[in-house]
């Protein structure tokens, strides 16, 4: 973690809060500064070295004797801002001071804890020997903006304590609780504990980058720098009208705009939205947009506006070859031909598989040669049907209503299976039809005052594509 800088007062000179020798001349002799104990902490964790201290000033001399401040400070900034704006530090006032007198001995000491295996945060707290009853008050108090059962192995939590004859007194807690933003604890004069939020200082960039398929699909893209979880959602889009066994080719191109957000440092630590998938297959180029809009795939739509949303996705598993099609087939385990009633995907086991579209689980548990089945009942006259799965995701029973994408299993060779595969049905009237052959109508389109702003949208993402196209075309030349 890196060194907090709210503790070098030269690189932040702003800063006004001081330990409480802020001038060498009032340290007595012999004696040693207060609030060096702790660790350093880096800007992940580093606000609440601020809040605690204010807070500790404020429980033991009163708000009087801080005019001007105000408390509790406004947390509401939006600290994520566009890559061309610079974060600028908020400072507390210019007025606050830390006493500067040898009898403040409590300045306060930040300590850094760690998360380990099955550690909750009660556990945590009791690492640092404070009493039961700040334990309950300070979980309470946090609780109304982060939820403990999220703690994760390795994660940090930074306590800013008081020493006291008795035991240390917690005046302070602080956690990352997601990608921007920062959750915690303070010590008010009233002897309570509230809650606060604080944003990161993030910035948010676009990139826009592809590739050449050369051996597969997913493969390709991750060699491209192209973060797995964009990947997914990018196979995911496409899922709706391609065949990525038979209608992939090696030369296809493909091409993403993606969002990421960055430290003050450059580092990259979150992915952000996919803004558009662009696919050449068979020389036949296809460009989804994301429609700030609209929500999941709902939120996707070609150039002209119209959705790409369909009823039925083609392939419900992801990075997936299809390995046998509908049709009459030479069974693999029985050895005689028979009608194979569906298509199948083979995949490694524990791959998700997702839900062809929304709709009501009407049957989930074991059976038969299928081994674990799920069927699906869709809107209007379709069902869909799902077998040989490893395992059912959490909470998939019958009753259940499920959306287009929502993982409901994972690949396994349940039942008479000769490998991990997914084997796919669709029904139309309870007749089973070529889940390839399917020709569904596309989702909604956009109209009048939403199509005029989608087209303000584009315009931005097909300038970056244009400004990365002539770069990397400046950068070929260049070689």
């Amino acid at each position: 973690m890196r060194r907090n800088r709210h503790f070098k007062p030269a690189r932040t000179p702003k800063l006004s809060i001081r330990p409480a020798f802020a001038d060498p001349a009032a340290v007595p002799s012999g004696q040693a500064r207060p609030g060096t104990k702790g660790r350093r902490l880096g800007p992940r964790i580093g606000a609440l070295t601020l809040t605690a201290a204010a807070a500790v000033v404020l429980w033991s001399f009163g708000e009087a004797s801080l005019p001007g401040l105000d408390w509790p400070p406004n947390t509401d900034t939006d600290a994520i801002v566009d890559i061309a704006e610079i974060a600028t530090p908020e400072v507390l006032a210019d007025g606050l001071r830390l006493p500067v007198d040898p009898s403040f001995a409590f300045a306060p000491t930040v300590q850094e804890v760690v998360v380990e295996n099955g550690d909750t945060l009660a556990a945590v707290l009791g690492k640092v020997d404070i009493s039961r009853q700040q334990v309950h008050a300070a979980i309470d108090a946090l609780r109304t903006v982060y939820d403990p059962r999220q703690l994760q192995i390795g994660q940090q939590i930074a306590l800013t304590l008081k020493p006291n004859d008795a035991g240390p007194t917690l005046v302070g807690l602080e956690l990352s609780s997601s990608f921007d933003r920062h959750a915690g604890i303070t010590l008010y004069p009233d002897g309570n504990y509230r809650s606060f939020v604080t944003p990161k200082q993030l910035s948010k960039s676009r990139l826009s980058t592809g590739g050449v398929i050369s051996s597969s699909l997913f493969g390709d893209g991750i060699e491209a720098g192209i973060p797995a979880s964009t990947m997914a959602d990018f196979i995911r889009l496409f899922s709706f009208d391609i065949d990525f066994e038979r209608d992939v080719q090696p030369n296809d191109k493909f091409e993403v705009v993606y969002e990421r957000y960055l430290d003050r440092d450059g580092e990259v630590v979150h992915t952000g939205e996919l803004l558009y998938a662009g696919f050449t297959v068979g020389g036949k180029e296809r460009g989804y947009y994301r429609y700030s809009g609209g929500d999941g795939d709902d939120a996707y739509y070609d150039r002209d506006g119209n959705g790409i949303r369909k009823a039925l996705l083609k392939t419900p598993v992801d990075n997936a070859r299809r390995s046998s099609g509908f049709g009459m087939r030479r069974h693999p385990v029985l050895g005689y031909t028979k009608m194979h009633m569906g298509v199948d995907f083979a995949a490694s086991t524990g791959t998700p598989i997702r839900a062809a579209g929304d709709g009501v689980i009407s049957f989930a548990g074991r059976k038969g040669s299928y081994g674990n089945y799920v069927s699906i009942r869709h809107n209007g006259n379709y069902a869909t049907a799902y077998a040989h799965m490893s395992k059912f995701a959490r909470g998939i029973r019958a009753g259940k209503r499920v959306q287009q994408g929502q993982i409901i299993g994972y690949v396994g060779t349940t039942g008479r299976s000769t490998g991990p595969h997914l084997h796919y049905e669709v029904l139309l009237n309870g007749k089973h039809i070529n889940p390839s052959a399917l020709r569904l109508p596309s989702g909604r389109s956009l109209k009048g005052a939403e199509l005029r702003a989608f087209q303000q949208q584009i315009a931005v993402i097909d300038a970056l594509r244009r400004d990365q196209a002539a770069a990397t075309q400046v950068a070929s030349h260049g070689e």
